[in-house]
């Protein structure tokens, strides 16, 4: 028999450069448990308040509540509020109704999380190994998935077929190449501020230049950053990639002249790219790893300033 104290099975917490993940979870899930999704059920909170009905799903009407966690989640409206939801109602009932999926090796788990409590590692779990935690929690927790059909069965492999024809009409469209342009202009724009942020809060010499529309260089204590944006058609991606090197000194561009040519320290490329939401970002080709753009400008930065430091340090010890 159905507990009718939970109109959801499971119910999902996450930042919004997340959303992806969540939506693939989701429609692993959804034909055989009740899921509450925010993008999917807008419909059905609209008129209501926001606050009050979030806080009612997350403390209440949810078996399970799946967060998928990075160190920002807490922070924006939406998941401070759900976080609150949570805190009171594990005061009531502990944690066991709440699963952590950290999707950064960086991320460090809140706090006041008692450290016996369970969490999936995406990277090694995945997402159906992650989906089958979930659904083994919710029968752990009393719950009844319903068994997928044929037809149920069916109808997600279609979605998912669905969902890869309409990425690579995407990727290989003029709207698709409009969007990549778009979204290296906002690289270079996070990369500005981000830069001026370190620069005015800690004093850190970080500078960023324009070279083009499609090309950057980020130095910093000897080391510079070229960003590159390689493509070469109007009205598809295939081929096109973001460069990132690393190089000892200024980046070789034409018209530079060097009395020492530069080495390069490092080099790295992405994929624009567009998950089953309309989010869009970039994939390391060598990890598969997607990013939204801010979250990539922070990333490329991170790692240009660890090169400083690691200069820095074997200059000292030298």
């Amino acid at each position: 028999m159905a507990d009718e104290r939970y109109e959801y099975e499971v119910a999902f917490s996450f930042v919004k450069d997340d959303e992806a993940i969540a939506t693939a979870l989701n429609d692993l899930l959804q034909d055989r448990l009740s899921t509450f999704l925010y993008s999917k059920r807008q419909e059905e909170l609209a008129g209501t308040d926001g606050e009050q009905s979030f806080n009612e799903i997350f403390s209440q009407k949810s078996r399970i509540v799946v967060v998928i966690y990075r160190n920002e989640w807490g922070d924006s409206p939406w998941t401070r509020i759900e976080e609150t939801a949570i805190r009171n109602r594990a005061y009531e009932e502990g944690y066991a109704f709440v699963i952590f999926i950290p999707v950064e090796d960086s991320a460090k788990l809140p706090r006041w999380l008692p450290k016996t409590q369970l969490w999936v590692g995406f990277k090694r779990w995945g997402l159906e190994g992650a989906a089958s935690v979930i659904e083994a929690r919710v029968q752990e927790a009393g719950g009844e998935p319903r068994e997928e059909s044929a037809t149920d069965k069916a109808a997600r492999m279609q979605r998912q077929i669905d969902a890869e024809v309409a990425r690579k009409a995407f990727l290989n469209s003029i709207e698709g190449v409009k969007a990549a342009l778009e979204e290296v202009n906002n690289l270079f724009a996070f990369f500005e501020s981000i830069s001026a942020e370190i620069r005015g809060k800690s004093g850190f010499e970080i500078n960023c230049k324009r070279v083009n529309d499609r090309k950057m260089d980020i130095c910093a204590i000897g080391y510079c950053l070229a960003i590159d944006w390689n493509y070469s058609s109007w009205n598809t991606l295939d081929r096109s990639y973001l460069s990132i090197s690393t190089w000892n000194g200024l980046p070789p561009r034409s018209g530079r002249n060097f009395l020492e040519k530069p080495k390069q320290v490092s080099k790295s490329k992405f994929n624009f790219d567009r998950k089953w939401t309309e989010n869009v970002g970039w994939v390391d080709s060598g990890e598969s790893q997607f990013l939204s753009t801010e979250r990539l400008a922070e990333y490329i930065l991170k790692k240009l300033m660890g090169r400083v430091h690691k200069g820095q340090v074997g200059k000292r010890n030298s």
